[in-house]
């Protein structure tokens, strides 16, 4: 999460503009539009989502987006970014559905023919930014586990106020923080430049966007921790107590406990 209120946020702009109250509008959409622009630049991991769980209805191929959101604790006005997976929960089977683009869809499955054949789904489209079809279509209720990320909540500009939602606290409030992680500077820069840019300042606008440039590889680098090499504990564990411990069961002369736990057998 970022460490700077919506409203912080604004004010930080608002400072780069020369204090210009009369232009709080701008700003939040200056804000917006940073945000969906970071956004787009990778997929960072703090807008993913963890998965979650709804139910197909039987006879009934078409699928919202919506429901899925509501299922994962989100609000209707949450927007999906990214599926990274659907799959279908069988009692105790795990059973991948295969993502086809919009146009093979319309190849696989004719519109007459989308509910001409029922059963456990095998595919589904993302056909609409708000909807999903799946095929066959659905016999029963089958639980569906849903793998996706989110663009950040739209922050709305109402009569001077920074809301959306109603409720406090929630993403996108005056007093809440951007759902981006440490990237509140990379915000700043690039709403400043966009407002600057469009009052046709463009001198400003060019200095902003020279400070996001410079802001933006650090925010790219890969920010998924890596505090322990795959295998590292492992490893050492049985390096640490070679000298003291015979061969492992298996292990030939010459062949060391490492040799004959892990590399012919690797767990990872």
């Amino acid at each position: 999460m970022g460490v700077l209120t919506n409203t912080e946020l604004q004010d930080q702009v608002r400072e780069g503009l020369g204090n210009r109250t009369e232009k709080d509008a701008l700003i939040v959409r200056g804000l917006n539009v940073a945000e969906t622009v970071i956004a787009r630049k990778k997929d960072f991991p703090e807008l993913r989502q963890d998965p979650v769980d709804s139910v197909t209805v039987a006879s009934n191929n078409s699928y919202a987006l919506s429901t899925l959101l509501v299922a994962g604790g989100h609000e209707t006005y949450n927007r999906v970014r990214q599926i990274y997976s659907l799959a279908v929960i069988d009692g105790t089977s795990y059973y991948p559905l295969d993502a086809i683009e919009p146009r093979e869809w319309e190849k696989k499955v004719p519109s007459h023919a989308s509910t001409d054949r029922e059963s456990r789904p095998n595919s589904y489209t993302r056909y609409t930014d708000t909807k999903l079809y799946f095929w066959p279509t659905p016999d029963s209720a089958y639980v569906i586990r849903f793998s996706y990320s989110l663009w950040p909540t739209t922050i709305q500009h109402t009569a001077g106020v920074i809301t959306v939602g109603g409720v406090d606290n929630t993403p996108g409030e005056a007093d809440a923080v951007s759902e981006l992680e440490d990237k509140d500077d990379l915000i700043i820069s690039y709403a400043t430049m966009w407002c600057y840019s469009m009052l046709g300042n463009t001198k400003k606008a060019g200095h902003f966007f020279g400070m996001y440039q410079s802001q933006l590889p650090e925010a790219e680098k890969d920010t998924t921790r890596k505090d322990v090499e795959p295998g590292k504990t492992a490893r050492n564990a049985v390096r640490n107590n070679e000298q003291s411990s015979a061969p492992s069961a298996g292990a030939s002369a010459g062949t060391s406990a490492w040799d004959a736990n892990y590399r012919s057998t690797p767990s990872w």
